[in-house]
């Protein structure tokens, strides 16, 4: 699911050619490896690069640092003159930006936090206690007192092992289970026509039943599964995600529909809520 993107340089006012000596404001993000910033000093790809234009060109400049969406907007508005920050090119950027040529080409990225086995347990339990799971089970309740009152109704008077009171409505439930599930103990059985009639129907529609929710439990952990799935992209639809602010991932993730996004100033901090579980996955197209 990953996709090739070009990462470029971009300038507004770009003033190489221009033999005047003012001082250019060059703004940036720190983007490792391109940009990094640690511990008071400035290096990476893109500054080692920056500095032998700037050199080569004999320009004047004052480095400033930005968030990555404010640098954006001050690029637009004429603020700074330069950015050095790794950037894709978009048809939409190009209005208000003029780009250099590509030197270096990246992948689209997820990063998601590792699940440990207690969460994964968890995520299976949860499976049994979504609506349509509940329903199935209610219905399978609903059957067996339904076929389970019957036959007491019938077995109460001429059959011992059913009581005659209210407290025989659970021998018959107790039956009914016993008779549905084939475990046959054989505790208590129906005597009379109307019972055995009960007996035939409960066995009839618990075949169907039994077999069809069966089957709708097996789908609905193989839809929890699919839908919990970290193969593609689609798989956080419905899932909270983070990305960088202004970012092009950002835009990718509006176009295709995402519900829950939340946006960060950096990849750092957007890395930090994804370890601590705030969300499910943190898009990163490229830088950035």
């Amino acid at each position: 699911m990953t996709k090739p993107l070009l990462l470029f340089f971009m300038t507004i006012q770009f003033l190489m050619g221009q033999a005047s000596k003012d001082t250019l404001v060059v703004a940036y993000a720190p983007a490792a490896p391109f940009i990094i910033q640690e511990d008071g000093l400035l290096e990476g790809i893109n500054v080692w690069l920056w500095r032998q234009v700037a050199n080569d060109l004999e320009l004047e400049y004052k480095l400033k640092q930005m968030n990555f969406s404010d640098m954006l907007d001050a690029l637009k508005r004429g603020d700074v003159d330069v950015s050095i920050n790794p950037l894709t090119i978009t048809g939409h950027r190009s209005k208000d930006m003029e780009f250099t040529h590509s030197f270096f080409a990246s992948h689209s990225s997820v990063a998601v936090a590792q699940e440990s086995s207690f969460q994964k347990l968890r995520q299976f339990i949860a499976s049994f206690f979504k609506l349509n799971f509940l329903k199935g089970f209610l219905l399978l309740l609903v059957i067996l007192l339904f076929f389970g009152t019957v036959a007491w109704f019938f077995e109460r008077r001429g059959n011992p092992e059913f009581r005659k009171n209210h407290k025989g409505v659970w021998d018959g439930l107790w039956w009914s289970a016993v008779t549905l599930t084939t475990v046959g103990y054989g505790d208590k059985s129906p005597r009379t026509r109307g019972g055995k009639i009960a007996a035939m129907g409960l066995m009839l529609s618990g075949l169907l039943f039994v077999s069809g929710l069966t089957a709708s439990i097996a789908s609905s952990l193989t839809v929890d599964q699919l839908a919990n799935s970290n193969d593609s992209f689609n798989a956080f639809k419905e899932r909270k995600v983070g990305t960088i602010k202004g970012s092009e991932a950002r835009d990718f993730l509006k176009v295709h529909f995402f519900k829950d996004v939340e946006e960060f100033e950096g990849v750092v901090p957007g890395l930090k809520a994804l370890k601590n579980h705030q969300l499910d996955a943190f898009f990163e197209l490229s830088k950035p």
